[in-house]
């Protein structure tokens, strides 16, 4: 690090780079917002000249809307680090005056805390417009967030693990990985029938969701797929 950066505090130096980040990737985030916004005014046009349309269509609407919010999510956090895969561009990323893990920290606070915030509040808003508003603090809801709380950190992980095709390639990762998974199901239920659901803590049937239900085990997974991608990233500013 230059003599200038390392007189720059832990903060400073995260902010630098949540700022390059955002100014990197401005268009992008220009074109959310205004999508955003169309679809807000957009739906309280509808509403307001069919208000018959809310009742029936008030939980599609919400499962809608979510959908998105979490696919874009994903998307945006699988191109955070395609600097570090394009060889005209990486040689400048990695010799950022700053640490890895302030890196890692950087993007993970666009494509998640500021990301977050932006939908979660749009979410709030349109369906406050249908009159479902409550709907994002129920039970549901706060589970659906958990479980997006831990895949993106699992798309940051594939950004930084994934040399191209990002997104692709960590949506066939996971959906190999669920497929092991219930491979490993039918398995232990074939030999152990009823097993699975003492296993797993699934009261009827089994779903793989509700492992990561709750705010601890959401936490607690996110934090090891955020630390693998550290040491990914770590290990490749290193080289």
């Amino acid at each position: 690090m230059s003599t200038l950066t390392k007189e720059m505090t832990f903060f400073e130096r995260v902010t630098c780079l949540v700022k390059r980040e955002i100014a990197l990737k401005k268009k992008m985030i220009y074109s959310g917002l205004t999508a955003i916004v169309i679809l807000l005014v957009i739906s309280q046009i509808l509403l307001s000249i069919y208000p018959w349309i809310i009742e029936p269509f008030a939980p599609v609407i919400y499962s809608f809307t979510f959908t998105i919010f979490t696919y874009a999510g994903y998307a945006f956090s699988s191109i955070m680090f395609n600097e570090l895969h394009t060889s005209a561009t990486a040689p400048q990323f990695l010799t950022l005056p700053a640490t890895a893990f302030e890196k890692l920290m950087a993007a993970w606070l666009v494509s998640y805390v500021a990301y977050t915030v932006v939908g979660v509040l749009a979410l709030i808003i349109l369906h406050w417009i249908t009159g479902h508003g409550g709907q994002m603090l129920t039970g549901t809801g706060l589970t659906d967030f958990y479980v997006y709380t831990v895949t993106q950190s699992i798309f940051l992980f594939g950004a930084v693990y994934f040399k191209k095709n990002n997104f692709l390639a960590t949506v066939v990762a996971l959906m190999v990985l669920f497929l092991g998974f219930s491979l490993f199901i039918l398995v232990i239920n074939t030999f152990f029938p009823g097993a699975e659901q003492n296993l797993f803590f699934v009261s009827s049937g089994w779903k793989f969701i509700t492992f990561f239900g709750g705010l601890p085990a959401s936490m607690l997974t996110s934090l090891f797929f955020l630390g693998l991608a550290y040491k990914k990233l770590k290990n490749k500013q290193i080289a």
